[in-house]
């Protein structure tokens, strides 16, 4: 899953034999649909959402594909390559792509175009998942991102500056899912919320720091 809060769409493949897939929705999961058919397997999605571009492994045909964020201009970047062996996850940033393979113990990088795919580290064990973490990765703001939307327990952002407010289901006596809240009211419960919730997400190993970027692979927690 890849989201572009600013924008408030989420993206996601769906390895269908039937049906392989790359799917995009509103934050709140309205208005889902296909925008990428036809692949063989897809594994990973990333977004560069600085230049509106969509990237994706193919697990099975072994390659990399890219396309507009509306699914349109669709591309291969990547295809029979010998480095390239069952592409499993990606992320994208600053013009380069990091790539990890089933069952590999090493991680690959190229140029957004496909071009100088090379080995860039060996790892430890088998990455089961990739991130670039990075001040550029976390860009724009939307109608959730003052006061929580005003909404009393989740908001999430939708296209065109809306928002949307739910309950969680654990907690829904204390919510109000379709009532703008004060300034007030909004703070006591992102409060409240962040003492209930706030947890670590902790990740097994981060690698490296490569041009002032962590560079984090994690297995399956």
């Amino acid at each position: 899953v890849a989201v572009d809060p600013a924008a408030g769409y989420m993206y996601w493949t769906d390895a269908d034999a039937r049906f392989d897939r790359i799917e995009r929705s509103y934050m709140n999961g309205d208005e889902r649909e296909a925008i990428i058919v036809g692949l063989d397997s897809p594994r990973a999605v990333a977004l560069d959402s600085i230049s509106g571009k969509l990237y994706w492994t193919e697990y099975r045909s072994n390659r990399i594909g890219v396309a507009n964020l509306d699914g349109t201009g669709r591309s291969v970047v990547i295809a029979q390559n010998a480095l390239l062996k069952g592409p499993n996850r990606l992320a994208v940033h600053d013009g380069f792509m990091y790539i990890s393979s089933g069952g590999i113990d090493y991680l690959l990088r190229a140029r957004i175009d496909g071009t100088d795919l090379a080995l860039f580290r060996k790892t430890r064990d088998t990455p089961d998942g990739i991130a670039v973490v990075h001040s550029q990765m976390q860009t724009g703001t939307n109608r959730c991102s003052l006061w929580n939307g005003g909404c009393s327990q989740l908001c999430f952002p939708v296209p065109d500056g809306g928002r949307t407010c739910a309950c969680e289901a654990s907690k829904p006596r204390d919510c109000q899912p379709d009532v703008e809240l004060s300034v007030t009211q909004a703070t006591a419960a992102i409060t409240l919320l962040c003492r209930i919730n706030a947890r670590g997400v902790p990740f097994s190993s981060v690698l490296w720091l490569h041009n002032n970027e962590t560079i984090a692979t994690s297995s399956a927690a």
